[in-house]
């Protein structure tokens, strides 16, 4: 018996250079604002394609008119997609991305386990699915491990938490 059962896996992290591409192709306007609208949006192609349809509609395709308002704008779409993305994550997974989203900074696995007051094993399984539907961010900041949202979906948490969402 063969082990031919193997899961490979392709990690995406985001359109890269072709995320330039897509806003050229949507005609938006100001290329030196470019990186900063798709640093925004974590270079997700949903997220970039739905903003630069507001971007176009609103300020006729000039990306620094729309970031003269220093706000992240998920749009109704967005939204949605994400509320549903959001209500199919475990109470576990969905606390711990509240837990992200409520802080400004990083956070290291053993910030989870004492703030959250969860198991070491608890969280690995938590994060290890987290990361593998997209939702969080791994970075190594002075050879320390340390886990945070993409700002839209920091955005998204942080307005989920205020009254009449």
């Amino acid at each position: 018996m063969s082990n031919s059962t193997a899961i490979h896996y392709l990690f995406l992290s985001g359109l890269g250079d072709s995320a330039r591409d897509l806003l050229k192709f949507q005609g938006l306007l100001d290329i030196k604002n470019w990186n900063t609208l798709i640093d925004y949006y974590g270079g997700n192609p949903y997220f970039l394609n739905s903003i630069s349809t507001v971007i176009k509609n609103l300020f006729g395709g000039k990306i620094s008119e729309f970031l003269r308002y220093e706000t992240l704008f998920p749009g109704e779409d967005i939204t949605e997609s994400l509320t549903q993305q959001f209500n199919r994550l475990s109470e576990l997974e969905q606390k711990i991305i509240i837990h992200l989203g409520q802080n400004p900074n990083e956070i290291m696995l053993s910030e989870f386990q004492s703030n959250l007051k969860l198991s070491a094993s608890d969280v690995l399984k938590a994060l290890a699915s987290l990361g593998q539907r997209y939702w969080i961010e791994r970075l190594e900041l002075e050879n320390q491990i340390y886990f945070t949202l993409q700002p839209m979906l920091k955005h998204y948490i942080q307005a989920m938490q205020k009254p009449g969402f």
